[in-house]
C-alpha cells in the first residue's frame, strides 16, 4: 500500500530527538509514522522518554496509509537550513521510505518490527502536582528538540513518580518524562 505523508521538517526532526541511539531495541530506533482518518502523527521514544507530534491531514495526505518506522539515518539526512524548505515528503511504498526535501530525495527501508503501543504511557487525568527529580540528559533532549522547534524552552508538568507531561509550547506536539 502506498502512502503520502506531508510534514513540517523542523517536527520532524525535533521527534526524532527521542530516538533511541543504542542496538537493543532496532525497532525505536526510528520515527513512528501512524496515518488516519484525523491526521498524521509522528511518535519516537527511546523507551525513557517520547516526543509525539500530530498534524491535520491536508489534501495531498494519504489517511490510511501503513504505520511505518522511518530509520533515525534517514531522518538525519534532512538538513535544515535558512532557504530550506519549510514542509518534507514522505512517500511509503510497502517497505520502501521515500524522504523528499527541496532538491534532496533520500530513499531507504522502513525497519522491520512492530512501535510500542506508546499512547498506553500516557497519563490519564490530572497531573498530581507533585514534584519530581528529573534526570538532566532527559532534559537536554527536550531542550534540542525545542530549540528545533524555534522555542527556548519547555514546561515540565509535574506528576510526581509518574510519567510528566513535558509542554513543548506548541499546540500540535507533546513529550513524556
Amino acid at each position: 500500500m502506498k502512502a503520502t505523508a506531508y510534514v513540517n521538517a523542523q517536527t520532524l526532526k525535533a521527534v526524532a530527538c527521542a530516538v533511541m541511539t543504542d542496538e537493543t531495541r532496532c525497532y525505536i530506533k526510528g520515527v513512528h509514522i501512524e496515518f488516519s482518518q484525523n491526521g498524521i502523527t509522528l511518535v519516537a521514544t527511546n523507551g525513557h522518554l517520547l516526543i509525539a507530534a500530530f498534524k491535520k491531514l491536508d489534501e495531498d495526505d494519504t489517511p490510511d496509509g501503513p504505520n511505518t518506522i522511518i530509520p533515525i539515518d534517514m531522518v538525519n539526512r534532512i538538513k535544515l537550513a535558512r532557504k530550506a524548505p519549510e514542509m518534507v515528503k514522505i512517500e511509503i511504498d510497502g517497505m520502501l521510505v521515500t524522504i523528499e526535501h527541496g532538491e534532496v530525495k533520500i530513499m531507504g527501508h522502513a525497519i522491520e518490527g512492530t512501535f510500542p503501543e506508546w499512547r498506553n504511557v500516557i497519563p490519564k487525568g490530572e497531573a498530581s502536582g507533585e514534584v519530581a527529580h528529573y534526570d538532566f540528559e532527559k532534559l537536554a533532549i527536550f531542550s534540542k528538540a525545542q530549540k528545533l522547534l524555534g522555542e527556548k524552552y519547555a514546561r515540565i508538568v509535574h506528576n510526581g513518580p509518574n510519567p510528566a507531561l513535558v509542554d513543548m509550547r506548541s499546540p500540535h506536539i507533546f513529550a513524556l518524562s
